[in-house]
């Protein structure tokens, strides 16, 4: 069983194509607007769909994790930069000490 129809074309024909169709299987039961659905009891387009769900699902959850990685990356290298900025406190200028104002002398 392909899940995706010969006549069908796009983004879930091409998506479908990376798995082979028994790699996921349906689950029993899906909830569509607040009513369950027995998926066996479904039509063979809707099945399909179902399975097409299921792997753009899959799709996002990868993407999910490669932005995940993406995002750790940027952080080290931004780490990074902040560290090659850094001063070590041996080549750090010393401040200048603010001269004071002389004090008043003590009444007596």
């Amino acid at each position: 069983m392909n899940p995706v129809s010969h006549k069908e074309a796009g983004f879930f024909a091409l998506m479908r194509t990376s798995f082979p169709s028994n790699s996921m299987s349906l689950p029993e039961y899906i909830t569509l607007n607040g009513t369950n659905y027995a998926t066996a009891k479904l039509p063979e387009e809707a099945r399909m769909q179902v399975q097409n769900i299921q792997v753009v699902d899959a799709e996002i959850g990868r993407l999910q994790q490669q932005l995940a990685i993406a995002q750790t990356a940027r952080n080290a290298y931004s780490a990074a930069v902040v560290n090659a900025i850094k001063v070590p406190a041996s080549e750090s200028p010393v401040p200048e000490k603010k001269a004071r104002k002389p004090r008043k002398p003590k009444a007596e």
